[in-house]
């Protein structure tokens, strides 16, 4: 007997990729051959995602290893039926007045008998009917291409699941199907943004592909027009090479259909799910969402809490066409975006907006409160809530929920340090706030606090100020002057107190705090430990040591014993324990704390987030005065990169980062390096913070030692000078920062010969630091023997 082959399909010259897809079934269909019992492979996938392609692929370039290759529709029994007699006839097993059960006895027969063959199942998306044409001991290799995802009645138990194409795949095929020229880098370069616009969607593909060979248009010309009218244009061209029977439009009608017929929820469930942000869909949205998406969806999970499996069964007919994908390990859905949007071009206007307004509910009702228990869960909701916000600024819905979804969607993008998008949202929820509720409501309060706090970690100051204070006196009127969340603005509007240079009024306000919350809370609470290590904070930069150091320790041993082990507030008490010991030149205690810190920070946010950069600069500036100044580059290079990314160039963080740095290159002797930094960091300074602030005056400091060092003394001497008044001015005539600035300038002045100028300041200097720092502080001991010298 000859060689058999009834595949119906010519071999696509423009096939591209899926070689992985290729190599997985080839291995299966053989291992199976190898243990003496061939066992059943599936091609697993959404309609149009190129099943069939890769199956007719796979026949034809693995024929030659088989007698006979047969294909068979298997879309209904009748087909099937169909295929099974035209197979008796290839193999010569019609006998007279067989029927059509008679052929598939035959074939299967002959199928168990023989080896050296393949049959191919197509469509097979009711695998259920292929039990009785499926020989019970075969021969030789099977495999079905199907929407379906189980295949248990087949014995199949990982069938061979195909996703969207590889991007680099699409963006071949692409230029193989126009015959355009893989080194023409703007072409390719387009094709790869279209490509992802259609979801690498190997349908999409082919039909887009279509139209741009047949116009003979630019692939530049297509995307911006697709941008605008996407189905509507994908629909201008039917799928020509790939033996597509339907278009995007109308190739998952039947399963929506078949959705419908076997559960209206499960089909409520996909309207809703076509209004989502398309990939990680949480099982726990549904869940949360469920009573804001209509009669029919919400009776159906009214249950679900006792009984999850309630969810899954409504989800299972969506995964039965494979309309959406399950991720068993993340406990969550995705959904190509074409999907979506043909669901929602098939939907009325009216309907499209009775779903779009309970998709905004729905996350609305499901995204929490944006503390640290619940931020798993709100990094999983967060690009739901994204999307949410989009559907809102399209069909202008408003609502009380709506805006709490705003605020705390933007206050969760805050702490993520997100800024410009939690900007937008928190902006958003104030107006929405404004409009539904008033100025005089706690609502409206809350949201000024989070927009003030946003415009604090961007270094906006002054707007920072006006939002914070409008918000206390706000609460105060409505909630008392007692009340919680009173404690909390005074707390945050002290820190913007203590950026600002403002120490005192941000000590006062710290101390309102604590009282108000010890008095609700009690001593042992993780907000009176905030307000005991934001205290500390004010004492270290007043000076004040020895009131710091038992209200950092307090601090940090309440929040080890309150706290995870992995919490921002942990991390924060050892990072600023770290930079105090730093200070007081105890490098080995400093180093272990911000090592810990660190740790924590880059667990928590990952390695890119202003945290982690604030943890680096530590840990650099401690490298730095331990003389290790490579290591001391390392950690403050990161951290200037890390604070530039994410909080953009003109920031004070970035001017801090930019200091440090130049600091290093200064020991380094790489003076030009060096004052170009200073020069970027002054300049920010001033213009962020205005000339009368304790950073404009440590810049200045550092440039004036970097002019020193180089001899410039005509220069530096005029920088001191500015540095020390400024420091007075906000600091205090005592503070370890003036007796710095003394103490270079003393310096300064013994360089040239001036030392009954120089004696005074150094005298002044050492006063200072034995009064505010340890004896054998570096600062003081520098400071001791610079004055022995001159004496």
């Amino acid at each position: 007997m000859g060689r058999l082959w009834n595949v119906p399909y010519e071999r696509n010259t423009f096939f591209t990729g899926r070689e992985q897809v290729l190599a997985q079934l080839r291995e299966t269909l053989q291992q199976s051959q190898a243990v003496a019992l061939s066992q059943v492979q599936a091609i697993s996938g959404l309609g149009g995602i190129g099943k069939t392609q890769t199956a007719v692929e796979y026949a034809y370039r693995y024929r030659e290893e088989y007698q006979a290759v047969f294909w068979v529709r298997a879309d209904t029994r009748l087909e099937l039926r169909t295929a099974f007699v035209e197979m008796a006839k290839l193999l010569n097993l019609l006998q007279e007045n067989i029927d059509a059960e008679g052929a598939v006895r035959v074939v299967k027969s002959w199928l168990e008998k023989h080896s050296d063959w393949l049959l191919i199942f197509d469509n097979a998306d009711r695998p259920e009917l292929l039990k009785s044409f499926v020989p019970h001991n075969p021969q030789g290799h099977i495999f079905l291409t199907s929407r379906a995802q189980v295949f248990d009645m087949l014995g199949i138990v990982r069938p061979v699941e195909i996703r969207e194409m590889l991007p680099e795949e699409a963006v071949a095929f692409l230029l193989r199907r126009t015959g355009r020229d893989e080194s023409n880098l703007l072409e390719t370069e387009v094709a790869a943004q279209l490509a992802e616009e259609l979801g690498y969607l190997p349908l999409a593909l082919e039909q887009a592909g279509a139209y741009i060979h047949a116009k003979r248009v630019r692939f530049e010309t297509y995307l911006a027009s697709y941008c605008k009218r996407r189905l509507q244009l994908l629909q201008k061209s039917k799928p020509v090479a790939g033996n597509y029977p339907e278009s995007v439009a109308t190739t998952w009608a039947i399963n929506f259909h078949e959705v419908e017929e076997i559960s209206e929820a499960s089909a409520d469930l996909l309207r809703f799910i076509a209004f989502l942000q398309a990939d990680a869909m949480p099982l726990e949205l549904f869940v949360r969402a469920s009573s804001e998406l209509g009669s029919t969806l919400a009776a159906a999970l009214a249950d679900v809490d006792n009984d999850p499996l309630v969810l899954h069964e409504t989800i299972e007919p969506l995964t039965r066409y494979s309309l959406i994908r399950i991720s068993i390990e993340t406990d969550t859905y995705s959904i190509h975006r074409l999907v979506q949007e043909v669901l929602k071009a098939q939907m009325s206007t009216e309907t499209r907006y009775l779903w779009a307004e309970r998709a905004v509910d729905g996350i609305s009702q499901a995204f929490p409160i944006a503390h640290f228990d619940s931020w798993r869960l709100c990094d999983r909701l967060l690009p739901h809530a994204k999307v949410a916000a989009q559907l809102v600024e399209e069909y202008q819905f408003q609502s009380e929920a709506i805006a709490c979804l705003l605020d705390r969607a933007g206050y969760f993008l805050y702490r993520r340090a997100q800024y410009k998008n939690a900007e937008s949202l928190l902006e958003k929820a104030l107006v929405m706030r404004e409009k539904l509720l008033g100025q005089e409501h706690s609502d409206f309060a809350a949201t000024l606090s989070h927009l003030g706090l946003l415009y604090k970690s961007m270094g906006r100051y002054r707007e920072a100020e006006t939002l914070l204070s409008q918000s206390l006196e706000i609460r105060k009127r409505i909630l008392g002057e007692e009340a919680l969340p009173v404690a909390l603005t005074l707390n945050d509007l002290a820190k913007l107190y203590r950026l600002l240079g403002n120490y005192q009024k941000a000590k006062n306000l710290y101390e309102q705090a604590l009282r108000l919350r010890r008095l609700a809370l009690g001593e042992e609470h993780p907000d009176v430990a905030t307000s005991l290590n934001d205290l500390a904070e004010i004492y270290r930069i007043l000076g004040d040591y020895s009131q710091a150091e038992p209200l950092y320790l307090e601090a940090l041993r309440m929040r080890e014993s309150l706290l995870p082990e992995d919490h921002p507030e942990l991390a924060n008490s050892l990072n600023d324990l770290g930079r105090f010991y730093r200070g007081l030149g105890f490098n080995q205690k400093a180093e272990s704390l911000y090592e810990r810190a660190l740790a924590i920070n880059q667990r928590l946010w990952g390695k890119e987030h202003p945290e982690v950069a604030k943890s680096l600069n530590g840990l650099g500036q401690l490298y730095y005065y331990q003389g290790h100044y490579s290591q001391a580059e390392q950690m403050l290079i990161e951290a200037l990169e890390i604070r530039k990314r994410r909080l953009g160039e003109e920031h004070p963080d970035v001017a801090n980062s930019l200091d440090n740095l130049a600091k290093v290159y200064q020991a380094q002797g790489r003076y030009l390096e060096a004052e170009k930094l200073h020069e970027q960091a002054l300049a920010i300074s001033r213009q962020l913070l205005g000339e009368q602030h304790p950073d404009v005056a440590r810049s200045l400091n550092n440039l004036a030692q970097l002019y020193s060092s180089q001899g410039v003394y005509t220069q530096a001497e005029q920088l001191y000078q500015q540095a020390i008044a400024i420091t007075k001015r906000t600091l205090g005539d005592n503070h370890p920062d003036v007796a710095l600035t003394l103490d270079n300038l003393g310096m300064l002045y013994a360089k040239q010969g001036r030392s009954e100028e120089a004696k005074p300041l150094l005298q002044k200097a050492l006063e200072i630091f034995e009064q505010k720092l340890e004896a054998n502080h570096p600062w003081t001991i520098r400071c001791r023997e610079n004055l022995e010298a001159l004496v």
